[in-house]
């Protein structure tokens, strides 16, 4: 599971470098994005730092919701499928899930 959670870090850390060469005056929906996805890195770098055959504490907790990602993904589309299409769908939920929390504080208001 640990090849799952860094391709989301690469796909993160690639989605952050584009955004952030895009940068021509950022409007405040597109700051935070920006936020968004350098939380996603932050807490991808943290779950993964302290890898081991038997997870606990946060690694566990992020562990758990790639794995039941997978399992949707395996159901809808097959295991052959499935396996080829989790990164994307993964990143995708996970982005827009993070997104659409923070967007219910004050702070990231955008709307």
């Amino acid at each position: 599971m640990p090849a799952i959670l860094l391709a989301l870090l690469v796909l993160a850390v690639i989605a952050l470098v584009i955004a952030w060469f895009l940068r021509t005056n950022p409007s405040s929906m597109a700051r935070a994005m920006r936020v968004v996805m350098v939380i996603l890195v932050i807490i991808s770098i943290i779950a993964v730092r302290k890898a081991a055959l038997f997870p606990s504490g946060f690694y566990n907790f992020f562990e758990s919701i790639i794995e039941i990602i997978d399992t949707f993904v395996n159901r809808i589309a097959g295991e052959k499928n499935g396996r080829r299409f989790f990164p994307v769908i993964a990143t995708l939920f996970i982005y827009i899930a993070l997104a659409n929390w923070l967007s219910l504080t004050p702070l990231f208001n955008t709307v």
